[in-house]
């Protein structure tokens, strides 16, 4: 079982650090204002806005396997 929640641990963080990264990147596009085209704008504020709530999702989701993977098991009784 601890097999599992150490890959679902793993498998989290790579989100979180590949949307995080992502998210970084983007928005500091946004604001040195890297245009390319027509509506490119936009499209990276949307991408970024993605990005930004899978690492928080993930972050969060990362944060309670933690918390569950720590508790001792319950008595059944």
């Amino acid at each position: 079982m601890s097999n599992k929640r150490s890959r679902l641990q793993l498998a989290l963080y790579r989100v979180f650090i590949v949307t995080g990264s992502i998210a970084v990147l983007l928005g500091l596009l946004l604001i040195w204002g890297f245009e390319p085209g027509p509506g490119t704008a936009v499209f990276l504020a949307r991408v970024l806005g993605t990005c930004a709530v899978l690492a928080l999702a993930s972050a969060f989701a990362m944060s309670a396997t933690r918390l569950v993977a720590g508790r001792a098991p319950e008595d059944d009784g």
